[in-house]
């Protein structure tokens, strides 16, 4: 009886093999469609670890290959009799560090699929075909899933953030680079995202912080705390830019204004209090609300 999942013999041909377009006797691009054997295209690889690996050691220093890799997930979109080349593919490529953030893969076909680890930030991934793939600890802030089969996928934990000291409140940046945790008694800590290094160690409330809100640029934090006082930050060099006093009590919360020139606290009063982030001052405040 043959089995399902494939030989060495068949991994090694996989590696090897070139994939050529049906009316050319050069190796496909673009969306050409790539001729795979049929065997091949009906078995899994995953099982085969160490050949993953090897394979994704080629995707990284062939751009050829790479490219037909990702051929074979374009045409599992139309063609399912590709689904599992194309899970194959896709694990590979994940297994190479491509980064898939943002990309165009509506539709694809890739069930069983390794994407553990993988980055799919803001990925288009509607009607997408994820039939039991593997999730765990992929990047998929801001992924579009609406109507993807996700029967059996595997999510596990997402990625964390150990933070020794107690975080209360946190917020990411527009684009995703810096990440802000307001702590209890001591600031707050800017992390770069892709190493998770703290990049600033914002001092100066005297009290827990409970909010943090980037602007919409990303460039500036204001940060509001139980000492009753909303700072404002420059996120680049880490400075304090300004310091706006509720007069009032604590600060609840804060944020940014669509325009990025006023910044808004609420307090634990009920109040509320809008203010120019260029001249300090208070532009309104509402102080009966409940």
């Amino acid at each position: 009886m043959s089995s399902s999942y494939a030989t060495a013999e068949d991994l090694r041909l996989y590696g090897s093999r070139k994939v050529f377009s049906p009316n050319s006797a050069s190796p496909s691009t673009g969306h050409a469609r790539p001729i795979l054997e049929d065997a091949l295209l009906q078995r899994n690889l995953l099982p085969a670890s160490s050949t993953i690996l090897s394979l994704a050691e080629r995707a990284q220093s062939n751009p050829a290959y790479k490219q037909q890799l990702l051929d074979i997930i374009e045409l599992s979109k139309t063609d399912p009799q590709v689904s599992q080349a194309a899970a194959n593919a896709i694990t590979i490529l994940v297994k190479a560090s491509v980064r898939f953030h943002g990309a165009d893969l509506r539709g694809i076909r890739v069930p069983g699929a390794d994407l553990s680890g993988g980055q799919f930030d803001s990925a288009q991934l509607q009607g997408a075909d994820l039939t039991g793939a593997d999730l765990s600890q992929a990047w998929i802030r801001q992924a579009n899933f609406a109507n993807a089969r996700l029967d059996e996928v595997c999510f596990r934990e997402l990625p964390f953030l150990r933070e020794p000291l107690c975080g209360i409140t946190c917020a990411l940046s527009p684009d995703g680079k810096t990440f802000a945790v307001g702590l209890d008694f001591n600031g707050v800590k800017v992390y770069e995202t892709s190493t998770w290094t703290v990049i600033h160690h914002l001092r100066g409330h005297t009290r827990d912080v409970n909010s943090v809100a980037y602007s919409p640029c990303g460039r500036r934090l204001v940060s509001g705390s139980r000492d009753g006082t909303m700072r404002l930050w420059d996120c680049l060099t880490g400075s304090l830019i300004r310091v706006f006093d509720s007069r009032i009590g604590a600060v609840d919360a804060v944020a940014y204004s669509p325009e990025g020139d006023r910044a808004c606290l609420a307090s634990s009063d009920g109040s509320v209090q809008v203010f120019d982030l260029d001249t300090g001052d208070t532009i309104f405040s509402v102080n009966d609300h409940t």
